[in-house]
């Protein structure tokens, strides 16, 4: 290969060259064209796919909302079987509120299945209407209703069915962008590891060709037969080359150089001839440093030595001054001593080495990009399980549990207030109680799930207004002062002096007092004290304060109660119960309101939990009656 490159001419050699560079060129260009295409418009179908399924998802979720629990057709039936006409102008509105998120959803297009769905529930929603006139006629007349029920009665399965294909349809499109998606990604991926590969070969390419570009040159020079006889044309042609020659006869003498070699190893022009000694050069490089520190002798001889072997050699070499030089050593034909050359290859060093770092950078943006791609899939994919999962929690939790829950405890309460007619057994009004008390905590226990779940979700809204937190602590005092006499516990108010309303959630604000309020009295033993604060801060922040002396929590304990269903006591017999919600419920409640939730405690001594918020949420002006102590 080598020699059939050496026949090459330069000419030749330079375009071979510059076709590899185009091709190069070329190459990257197409890669980043590509590449820019795929990405956009992948961005762009997403964009279009995902705004698309957004609003079908919000249209569906108010339709269900309209005809499911507590909507068009409960409400409906309730009429039919209660004859309660105060729930037609209910029913009218959940029709109206099904007709405009169908129209909604019809308006944004689908598939052949999504037209069939929405027609098939609009026609129930039309029969809802009718049958309502139909009810309405009925009951004018007098008519039961067991004979309006009769005559009214709608199958839902229809509308339950088309709603499965909707939710269907919506998975089908959202999988087939995924699908679509990946594939664009792996076609990206594909298409630039091509690339890479095609610019690696046409590199490796170069370098051969430049190093043989190199060899070929070396090799020219060497040919140019007795330098003795030929001294007046070696020199003119030494004297017009980029490179420095010199050459040594057998005898070690420097019987020819060109002003390049001068100039590149920054001998004195008026120092050396041609035919000085070998050697004389050399010491001349030792004894300026050229070689490192040392002994200048044995420097000297050691090359001279080497340099008697008359063997070829190639190395390159960085002077004192930062240039590096190309050195090629060949002997001379029928050992007439040897020829050598010398490169400044210092720019093409730096050149090389910035290309070692571009494609070593290049080969990490590959890296990355894959890897972020990977990462984007998977992020997605756990968002998406993340919020279905929590959408159908709430779902769930909401329909399955409060609802029975509801009836559990009403029922219960009528029955210890004995509201039909005496129970008999005293035993069993104690058992309704127990019922309704334990109704309530689980009431209580679901209530604060679906708080955090709606927080984490984002699906948490505040309701604010001017709170007078005045009457929020003497309220919630008054919550939790039984539960505090039963076990002993004094409770204190210390906020003295008119207080500022705050801008917030009532509900929320008194949720948080009551929390902290009854941790406080839980945790408290007999004979202990709670107290309850309340002031503006010197940077004013408005801050409540409910300070404890029950049996604390340890430090390192107290990162790990402010996360969700952790209790400082986790063995399976703890002394007091609870769920381990209300403080992280209350943190994230405290931050809703852009407040700050600080916790502080020492074992055996008492808790101390400040809720600090912003100056702005102070309502001006709104000065409020001094509270008083509540024993």
């Amino acid at each position: 290969m080598f020699n059939a490159l050496n026949s090459i001419k330069i000419k030749t050699l330079g375009f071979f060259i510059a076709v590899l560079f185009t091709v190069t060129g070329v190459t990257v260009v197409v890669t980043s064209t590509f590449t820019i295409q795929e990405v956009g418009g992948l961005e762009e179908k997403w964009r279009e796919f995902d705004t698309g399924a957004a609003a079908k998802m919000a249209f569906l979720s108010d339709l269900r909302d309209a005809v499911g629990f507590g909507g068009m057709i409960h409400q409906f039936k309730n009429y039919v079987l209660r004859m309660d006409r105060r729930r037609i102008v209910g029913i009218q509105a959940k029709i109206r509120d099904a007709t405009v998120a169908l129209t909604a959803y019809q308006a944004v297009g689908g598939s052949d299945r999504e037209k069939a769905a929405l027609k098939a529930i609009g026609d129930v929603i039309a029969r809802y209407a009718d049958n309502l006139a139909i009810a309405e006629r009925m009951a004018s007349v007098g008519r039961t209703p067991a004979e309006i029920d009769k005559v009214v009665k709608i199958d839902d399965l229809p509308l339950v069915e088309a709603m499965a294909v909707l939710d269907v349809e919506l998975l089908a499109a959202r999988q087939a962008s995924a699908a679509a998606v990946y594939s664009s990604v792996a076609s990206v991926s594909l298409f630039m590891e091509t690339a890479r590969a095609v610019v690696g070969v046409v590199l490796m390419v170069l370098a051969v060709g430049f190093f043989c570009y190199l060899k070929s040159r070396s090799e020219r020079n060497q040919a140019l037969g007795d330098l003795a006889k030929k001294t007046a044309i070696l020199e003119a042609s030494l004297n017009n080359v980029d490179q420095g020659i010199s050459f040594v006869d057998t005898d070690l003498n420097l019987v020819a150089f060109n002003q390049r070699f001068l100039e590149l190893l920054d001998f004195p022009l008026d120092r050396f001839k041609p035919g000085d000694p070998f050697e004389l050069f050399i010491r001349y490089n030792a004894e300026r440093g050229e070689y490192g520190p040392g002994d200048v002798d044995a420097q000297v001889k050691e090359r001279v030595n080497l340099a008697k072997q008359f063997k070829s050699h190639h190395i390159e070499r960085e002077r004192p001054d930062g240039t590096v030089l190309e050195i090629h050593g060949n002997a001379l034909p029928d050992g007439q001593g040897f020829v050598t050359t010398y490169s400044d290859v210092t720019e093409r060093k730096r050149t090389e080495q910035e290309l070692l770092e571009i494609n070593s950078h290049l080969e990490d943006q590959r890296r990355d990009l894959k890897q972020m791609a990977k990462s984007a899939t998977v992020a997605r994919d756990a968002a998406e399980a993340s919020n279905r999962s929590k959408s159908e929690f709430l779902a769930n939790m909401s329909h399955e549990l409060r609802t029975p829950l509801n009836a559990v405890i009403g029922f219960s309460d009528m029955m210890r207030n004995e509201l039909l007619g005496p129970v008999g057994n005293p035993q069993y009004l104690s058992y309704a109680g127990d019922i309704h008390s334990s109704g309530r905590h689980l009431l209580g226990l679901i209530n604060d799930i679906l708080d955090i779940s709606k927080i984490e979700a984002g699906e948490m809204e505040l309701y604010e207004e001017a709170v007078d937190i005045t009457q929020i602590i003497r309220s919630s005092l008054t919550l939790v002062k039984s539960r505090a006499e039963d076990g002993g516990v004094k409770l204190e108010n210390l906020a003295t002096g008119p207080l500022p309303a705050l801008f917030a959630d009532a509900r929320k604000i008194k949720q948080i007092v009551i929390n902290l309020l009854s941790n406080a009295v839980k945790f408290t033993p007999a004979d202990g004290t709670v107290r309850i604060a309340a002031a503006i801060e010197d940077d004013g922040s408005f801050s409540i304060l409910i300070k404890d002396t029950g049996i604390g929590i340890a430090p390192q304990d107290i990162e790990r109660v402010l996360n969700p269903f952790i209790q400082a006591d986790s063995a399976l017999s703890r002394k007091y119960e609870g769920t381990g919600l209300g403080l992280p419920l209350t943190k994230a409640l405290i931050e809703m309101h852009q407040g700050r939730f600080t916790l502080t405690s020492e074992k055996g001594v008492g808790t101390e939990a400040i809720m600090r918020f912003p100056a702005s949420r102070i309502v001006a002006g709104d000065d409020k009656d001094d509270l008083s102590v509540v024993a």
